[in-house]
């Protein structure tokens, strides 16, 4: 099963026949619907310390697309590799806060490495200048609870949706740890 269909699969158990995820593989027309929407949208494919995430910039234009092209959403910041910094992520998450509109939501998605925290009690979302010791991972990284809190101040009056496309378990594809 693809990625793309598992992520199908998914939606409809967990939200019945009609999903909200998007099987972004092959562009839908255009249905609006996000018109008092706000989006953040985060792909880092090549890591400098890191090992690279194969795919992920494609990914992050197409989810880029879907926001804008399909359910118009008005604002929608892509950040990719370089400015995928950790501050690059918080600073693309406060130029929308506030930014949704009545009935509208902000989504965030990200689209690169994940790992535990280092208490172990959230997940991270590793940037792009991360390096592989313990002094130089964490600070280059912004926890999961961090970004939910900051997007529950985003506006609007329906909950942020977010999609990580990240695995928390500190390892590449190989299965080799990231620190």
């Amino acid at each position: 099963m693809s990625g793309v269909s598992l992520i199908a699969a998914l939606a409809i158990s967990l939200f019945g026949a009609e999903p909200l995820w998007p099987d972004i593989s092959k562009m839908p027309a255009a249905t609006g619907g996000g018109e008092n929407d706000v989006a953040v949208v985060v792909a880092v494919e090549r890591y400098a310390f890191l090992p690279h995430v194969r795919g992920a910039g494609e990914l992050g234009v197409a989810w880029y697309n879907y926001l804008r092209n399909v359910r118009k959403v008005p604002l929608v910041v892509l950040i990719r590799d370089n400015h995928g910094t950790a501050n690059g992520i918080r600073d693309a998450v406060e130029k929308i806060r506030g930014r949704a509109k009545s009935g509208g939501r902000a989504w965030f998605v990200f689209i690169g490495h994940g790992a535990p925290s280092e208490d172990g009690r959230d997940g991270v979302l590793v940037g792009v200048s991360a390096q592989a010791t313990q002094h130089d991972f964490f600070p280059n990284a912004v926890a999961r609870g961090e970004i939910l809190q900051l997007l529950n101040s985003a506006g609007g009056s329906e909950p942020p949706l977010v999609v990580i496309d990240a695995c928390f378990s500190g390892t590449d594809v190989q299965g080799k740890t990231l620190i």
